[in-house]
């Protein structure tokens, strides 16, 4: 098969990984498969791998460049992730292209923002499938255009399992860890004012926080203030995270909203129990695994889920570890892979 996977930016998370991750994919398995992405923003451009050279993720001058690329290419599919490839996609011009889109948030602000809806519509029109990364973000996308029920297929997101160090053993001490941007919707400055709670109270914990974003000045303030610099650590983007994790205790993912909840099972396959939000996408994800849920905007509710956990000796115990393997192992990303190949080629053949 042709496959093109279109991302606005070559970032590290999100949708954009799980795009890389299904070129690879389709790589190793001999389809021609290419990555578009529309900024050139730190891509590292090679025979599969190609930049549209927009001025921005939302440059909708990049759909005459992704045309152009197309042209020739009968019945290719084209793939697209988040709303500005979405948007571009949905504007090229009516051809033999068959045309999937992938929705990865259970919310967006555009539904709060009268109008959308109608763009929206005329949007997934356009193509032929929709996928949804977890049943709570198909059903929020069922009750936010309903029309395009028919459309619309669920296909869980996964994780490489084989790729995350699996570690039996749990630390002496409590090293707790978040991995995800640092931007509003994470909520880690709630996560990072209940851990300074718990360590004012005498608790020995430490606390990384791996990931980039908008808000880390206003984090590294927070700590600052809490006076907990060198226990409680931003460390960036790491290109180790699925080695790093198993040193962990457990993962913290106090996210106010997400369609699937990619850092739980990464987490889980490193071996760590999850402290996550209990809202749709996260719960649903981790339900059946050894998932502590708290409601994201109580720092009260996540303290006492911590204090809890610690006091019982939870975090210690080895079964707990090989039962979240165990878990992320029911989403290892082959079994992504080959649902959306499958639905690949009934769309090619449609």
């Amino acid at each position: 098969m042709r496959i093109f996977q279109v991302i606005p930016e070559y970032v590290r998370g999100g949708g954009e990984l799980m795009a890389r991750n299904l070129h690879a994919g389709a790589l190793a398995q001999g389809h021609d498969s290419t990555l578009v992405v529309l900024s050139p923003k730190q891509v590292p451009t090679n025979e599969t791998t190609v930049s549209l050279d927009g001025m921005g993720p939302r440059d909708l001058t990049t759909v005459l460049a992704l045309h152009r690329m197309l042209a020739g290419c009968a019945r290719a599919i084209v793939h697209t992730h988040m709303y500005s490839a979405q948007l571009v996609g949905a504007m090229l011009p009516r051809g033999s292209a068959r045309m999937v889109t992938t929705e990865h948030s259970t919310y967006n602000r555009r539904r709060d923002w009268p109008g959308f809806r109608w763009i929206d519509r005329k949007m997934y029109q356009r193509y032929h499938r929709i996928v949804a990364i977890s049943e709570p973000v198909a059903e929020a996308l069922r009750d936010w255009c309903g029309e395009m029920a028919p459309r619309l297929v669920t296909i869980h997101n996964g994780v490489n399992t084989s790729a995350i160090r699996f570690v039996a053993d749990a630390p002496a001490s409590v090293r707790l860890v978040s991995v995800g941007r640092l931007e509003a919707v994470k909520n880690l400055g709630l996560a990072i004012s209940a851990v300074s709670t718990l360590i004012d109270r005498g608790h020995d914990i430490v606390y990384d926080i791996f990931g980039e974003g908008s808000l880390h000045a206003q984090l590294d303030a927070l700590v600052a203030a809490r006076k907990h610099v060198g226990r409680i650590r931003l460390l960036g983007w790491s290109d180790k995270i699925g080695y790093c994790l198993g040193d962990y205790s457990a993962v913290i993912v106090p996210s106010l909203w997400e369609g699937f909840g990619l850092a739980a099972i990464e987490g889980m396959a490193a071996g760590l129990p999850v402290f996550c939000s209990n809202i749709r996408g996260l719960a649903d994800t981790v339900a059946g695994g050894p998932g502590i849920l708290f409601e994201p905007r109580s720092q009260e509710d996540l303290v006492a889920a911590l204090d809890k956990a610690i006091g019982s000796g939870l975090l210690r115990q080895a079964p707990v570890r090989h039962a979240a393997r165990e878990h992320a192992i029911r989403y290892d990303f082959s079994t992504t892979m080959r649902k959306y190949l499958d639905l690949y080629q009934d769309v090619e053949g449609a």
